[in-house]
Formats: C-alpha cells, structure tokens, sequence
C-alpha cells in the first residue's frame, strides 16, 4: 500500500478524533499556521507535526511520505536499545504500526515526546562570542561521543536540527530515523546525513556504529574555532552549517575555511585542522574516534587520490536538493522535503489572518497562476526584525525549508 502524500497527511491531522488511534493523540490539538493549516516540519522520509494533549504534554508525531525498509522491525530495535540504554540523551518515543488512519487507510506513525530547547544552530548563533558557553558546548560533544560509542550506538545525522541544547549546555538527541544500534546489519543505511556534516565518501554501505565519528570530529573543530575566534561564525555559518561546508570536505586544499583555520595563532587548532584535511582525503573507514583525534591517534597517514565519484570541488555541493523557484512544476515534486529553493522575487505582498497577525508572501510569479511562495508568519517576521517590502522585487534570494502541499485556499 503507497504511503500518503504529505498534503492527504495535512487533511488527516486536523481531525484528531478520526485520524488517530492513540487515545492521547486523537484527544489532542494540533498546531497550526495562521490560515489553519497544520505545521509541517522536518523532511526526509517523514513529516512532523507538534500536538498538544489535555494532559499539557506535546508530542511530535512523524508520519512517513517515504518508503522506509524494514520501518517496524528497525523502529522496534531502536525502541528496544534506547529504552535500555536509559540515556537522557534521548527523548521517549512510540512507533504505532496502525498510529493514523488517512482516506480509510491505517499508516505508521512515531509519537515522541516534544522537548524543548534551542537546537544546535539556535543555540551557536546565540551565544558564539560567549566563549565559556562554547567551551561547555565542545565538552558536552565529548561526553556524548564517549558515550554513544560506548553503548555501540550512531545517531546517523548530527546536525545543527537534531541536537537539542538546553540553557546549560546539557544535548538531546531527535530524529532516529537514520540511528544504528547494536543488532542492526551494517550496511543497510536508509539516509546519508547532512552533507555539511558528513564525509564526502559517506554511502548507505558505511551504516555501522562508527557513522557519527567524522560529524563529531567537524563539530569539535568549530567550536574549537569559536572559542578562538568568535567572528568566524557569521563569516562562515549559512545556518546550515556552524563553519565547514561540504565543499570544503570535497578539496580542503582550496578551502578558505581550512585556510584560515589554520592561520590562527593555536599550535594545537593547527594540527589537528592539518589531520582532519587528511581525514576528509582517506576513506571514512579510516576515521578516527573524537578521543583519538585529539590525542593524535590513529589519524591517517596520508589522504588517498579521490574517488571518480565524488563531486567536483568548483560545483557548488548543498547540504540539501537545489530546486529553482521559479520552476513550479520542478517545486512541486519536492513537497513534503526541505530544499534549498534558489529564485526571484516577482512580488511582496503583506497581510494579515483572520485573527490579526501579520504575514508576507514572497511570490516567484504570478500568484493568479501556478507561483511558488515563500510565507513569513508572525514567528518568522520577528525573528527577521523587519518586514520584507516592495523593495525585495527583483532581487534574487536563497532560503533552506520544508516545501508545503499547495494552498487550496481563496486568492488573497
């Protein structure tokens, strides 16, 4: 049975009471934008929605758009070993076989506890020139890759939006759909991870438990970096990354990240940003533990020539699929996944909700015709501190996000 679109899910969620079996969940409200559309968030194989119980408590409810091998044997040995492991790195999660019904069908879901907390980048990009923050950050990294690798455990996907960080520095874990634990067969990965934090040789034959070794040795070299020198975080952050890219993976000889990594006046910073161009250069195999790279173990000794199948370091490599937003048609085959949308801006136009709150569509055509919009919602034009005008026409803008199932509502 095909799994539902992420715009049948969008019309599941707003009848609790008939879409989901769990007696919490159909008792509970979802969250939704100012038109009354469900939030999505996420990407990848699934999509997730924040639910809000009676009892106070909020969930986060992933329902997969994508096909996932072997989706409940995976899920209940992940279940089996975080429950376990008893970690707090970890947040409580359920995986229903029959979790929602859409259009008559029952479908999986994972119901997790929603936790709170700045994620990774928030919490970077709020406190970067706070050097003592940054250096309890870098220490917790250490704890938890201590940790993981001792329990024979891979999170899959370190990255800026699946590492939560509370007001103390203390890291929780979300979105286990790409984890590895013991008893899982290495090699059967399903995802690849964000490539701003993965090595540029990583495929779904490198799924064992040492997958996170390269991600933890790219975050500790950031923040590293940061305790030194603070500034090179809005030099170099694009909010995808803290300082290294993909590309800079893909040729650290022609990196401007390596290079003026290794100018700072820190003997220790220097030799380790040597050995990580190294570590980028040799197969993923050969990547050291967090421990041993900063004691100077096991680094490799010399990088390998690089495989025909890597990309081209002068093409631009994003973390995420670049999509032409001026392309309708080419947008729409990537609802329900997070792009880098690339475009014009043909209009700004300002509004507000039923309920008085302001929003502001950013439109790549004609929105009498089938347009591509990018839609700023109270939360986003605060965060921005400013509101997009009629002076944004004709400039062109890039923006990461989640493509929404297309608005069927009445023109405004």
């Amino acid at each position: 049975m095909p799994l539902p679109t992420p715009d049948a899910y969008n019309d599941a969620v707003q009848s609790p009471r008939l879409a989901f079996s769990d007696s919490e969940l159909a008792n509970a409200t979802v969250d939704c934008n100012g038109f009354g559309i469900p939030k999505a968030l996420g990407g990848g194989f699934a999509i997730t929605y924040r639910l809000s119980a009676r009892s106070g408590k909020s969930y986060a409810v992933r329902c997969f758009h994508k096909e996932v091998r072997n989706l409940q044997d995976r899920y209940s040995r992940i279940h089996s070993c975080l429950k376990a492991a008893q970690s707090p790195l970890f947040v409580g999660f359920e995986y229903q076989h029959a979790g929602i019904k859409v259009r008559g069908d029952s479908h999986p879901i994972v119901k997790m506890e929603w936790v709170t907390g700045m994620t990774l980048g928030e919490y970077i990009e709020r406190n970067y020139n706070d050097r003592s923050s940054i250096d309890r950050l870098r220490r917790s990294f250490v704890q938890m890759e201590s940790e993981l690798a001792g329990k024979g455990i891979a999170h899959g996907d370190l990255q800026n939006g699946n590492v939560l960080v509370s007001s103390q520095g203390q890291l929780r874990l979300v979105d286990y759909d790409g984890i590895f634990v013991p008893g899982m067969n290495a090699g059967g990965g399903s995802e690849l991870g964000h490539k701003h934090f993965q090595h540029p040789a990583r495929s779904a034959g490198d799924f064992t438990a040492t997958i996170d070794r390269f991600s933890f040795l790219v975050i500790d070299l950031s923040l590293w970096a940061l305790t030194l020198q603070p500034d090179l975080f809005r030099r170099f952050s694009t909010g995808e990354n803290i300082l290294f890219s993909a590309n800079d993976f893909a040729d650290p000889s022609s990196s401007q990240v390596f290079q003026v990594l290794r100018a700072i006046q820190e003997q220790k910073l220097q030799r380790a940003v040597t050995s990580f161009a190294t570590v980028c250069g040799s197969p993923i195999s050969s990547v050291p533990r967090l421990c041993d790279f900063l004691d100077g173990r096991n680094i490799p000794t010399s990088p390998v020539s690089v495989p025909a199948a890597r990309p081209e370091s002068q093409k631009y490599i994003g973390a995420l699929p670049v999509i032409d937003g001026t392309r309708f048609s080419d947008v729409y085959q990537h609802i329900g996944d997070k792009v880098e949308l690339v475009g014009r801006i043909v209009e700004v136009k300002p509004g507000k909700t039923f309920r008085g709150t302001p929003y502001v569509f950013i439109n790549f055509g004609n929105w009498r015709e089938d347009c591509v919009r990018i839609t700023l919602w109270s939360e986003g034009l605060n965060a921005l501190g400013y509101t997009p005008d009629a002076s944004w026409q004709g400039q062109w803008i890039v923006v990461n996000g989640l493509i929404d199932p297309v608005y069927q509502g009445t023109a405004l």
